[in-house]
């Protein structure tokens, strides 16, 4: 069955279990206050001059030391700390650099600042521009017209246009023979035409090799 309690002895239960908790409470809050101090106590202390103090009880061992009034049993024994020395400054990156350039001992590096031969990177003219859009729409059928003839957004959805032309870069080892003075004769140039294909299905963009390019046209 169910048994009814006295308010009273209810009310006098909770206090007494509060009681306990409170108890436990302090005499744990008593345990590590001991504990701490205790750690701080064997702490050492760094002096200003580079030395350590340790303190703490004397051990059995008979060391031997200043006993203060206030550390009755215990002793300061003061230990000498290594001292750091000191790291040189790092050089910044653009220092390396200069340092680096300045003791290079390659003789055969090519400097494309005198070489007469770096032109093979250039950038396309205009008179190539013009005939690789003349080849790509009126040739080879890849676009029907540069992006800059486009009506509207709609022709820029469903058509094929030629969004972009860049230099094709010379291969390697072709560049390194020509500028080097391996072969007196350069690598054939290219441009890259890149084309939004709008008409297709699905729609794509595609990039074509077109070339070479001798005298400026192709």
């Amino acid at each position: 069955g169910l048994t009814v309690l006295d308010p009273l002895s209810l009310f006098l239960s909770l206090v007494q279990q509060t009681l306990t908790m409170n108890a436990l409470l302090y005499i744990v809050l008593l345990v590590l206050v001991a504990c701490t101090g205790r750690a701080v106590t064997a702490n050492d202390a760094v002096d200003a001059d580079g030395t350590s103090t340790a303190t703490g009880t004397q051990s059995s061992s008979g060391m031997r030391g200043m006993q203060s009034p206030e550390n009755d049993g215990r002793q300061s024994v003061r230990i000498p700390l290594p001292r750091q020395e000191r790291v040189p400054r790092q050089w910044s990156g653009q220092q390396q650099r200069q340092q680096s350039c300045s003791t290079c001992s390659e003789d055969s590096a090519v400097s494309f600042a005198g070489n007469p031969r770096d032109d093979i990177f250039n950038q396309l003219t205009g008179s190539e521009y013009e005939s690789l859009i003349a080849f790509s729409v009126n040739d080879a059928g890849l676009a029907d017209f540069p992006i800059n003839s486009l009506a509207n957004w709609e022709q820029a959805l469903n058509a094929n246009y030629i969004a972009f032309i860049q230099l094709f870069p010379p291969p390697k080892l072709e560049a390194i023979a020509y500028l080097d003075g391996f072969t007196d004769t350069p690598p054939a140039r290219y441009g890259i035409v890149t084309v939004h294909r709008g008409a297709a299905t699905p729609r794509d963009v595609m990039q074509y090799k077109v070339g070479p390019l001798v005298n400026g046209r192709v």
